[in-house]
Formats: C-alpha cells, sequence, structure tokens
C-alpha cells in the first residue's frame, strides 16, 4: 500500500536512527533521482554535539508527524470523490491547504495505486477521474492524466477544518 509520496531532499529511515526501532517499510522511486545514505552513527554523533543540527532534525521530525497526521486525517474522514482531489493535487505539487512545503515534482500514478492511498478500488478511481474530465478538472490519456484547472480541484477537495 502507498502510505506516502516524498519530494526533493525528503528524509526516510530517520526513526530508526533517533530511535530503537526497525524500519518496517520500503520505498520505491517513481521518478529517476538521487539517493544520499548518512551512517546512522554519524547522525547520532551530530545531534549530540549540535544543537542547531538536533533542532534542525527535531523541526523536520515535526513537520512529518504533521504530514502524516494531516494524510491520516484526510483519508479516513474525507468523501472518496474529495481523497482522490486530494492525491491529484498532491501528486501534481499543489497543496491544498496552502503550505509552504516544497512541491512534490508532477508523477503519474496508476488507478491501482491512487486507489490503495485512498482506500477504495481501481474502478471508483477509474469512475471519478471519468467525472472529474468531464468536469473539466483534468484530461485523461491512456498513459497520463493532466490537471486543467487546479483550483476547481481545489474546490471538490474543500478547504474547511477536518474535526477534531
Amino acid at each position: 500500500q502507498v502510505i506516502r509520496l516524498m519530494g526533493p531532499a525528503d528524509l526516510i529511515g530517520m526513526a530508526p536512527v533517533v530511535g530503537d526501532t526497525i524500519h518496517s517499510t520500503r520505498a520505491t522511486a517513481l521518478t529517476d533521482g538521487f539517493l544520499c545514505s548518512i551512517p546512522g552513527e554519524t547522525v547520532r554523533e551530530l545531534l549530540s554535539t549540535s544543537t542547531d543540527f538536533a533542532l534542525a532534525v527535531l523541526g523536520y521530525l515535526a513537520r512529518d508527524l504533521r504530514v502524516s497526521e494531516d494524510f491520516l486525517m484526510v483519508m479516513t474522514q474525507r468523501p472518496v470523490r474529495r481523497r482522490v482531489a486530494d492525491v491529484l493535487l498532491l501528486l501534481h505539487g499543489h497543496t491544498v491547504h496552502g503550505d509552504d512545503w516544497d512541491p512534490l515534482p508532477a508523477v503519474q500514478l496508476k488507478r491501482k495505486e491512487i486507489a490503495s492511498m485512498v482506500g477504495t478500488t481501481p474502478e471508483t478511481v477509474s469512475r471519478l477521474l471519468a467525472d472529474f474530465a468531464a468536469e473539466g478538472l483534468i484530461r485523461l490519456t491512456r498513459v497520463s492524466l493532466e490537471l486543467l484547472n487546479a483550483e476547481g480541484l481545489q474546490t471538490v477537495a474543500g478547504e474547511e477544518t477536518l474535526p477534531d
């Protein structure tokens, strides 16, 4: 199951470095890129000797937690039509809530992968994509999906506060 999309300069695998856990997930690159690996011992040494580095890591982890919590709320509390709109915006480098994060590069996911992210079936995703295309929000081809109206898709996704 797809549980997160990460963009340029995002950190993965930090929990085992700063805590007593084992990383139990895997990552797959959707586009070409570079991976930089820093030994855990080096990170732990920097955490213990540099307050600035430690605060930067804490800030990153806090942001990472917020992203996870927001994504979980969106994907469990919203109707599927809105969840699909959220994911399409995310895939095309937009954020529904206007956060100041670096946008993700535009990527293409299969309907099955989008369905996995939003907790529905590929057939439901196909139907919703066809609806969005009929509404002029996106353009579908056999191999790609083009965002035509980000503001309209943001309206579908909604911007009201989620329940506490």
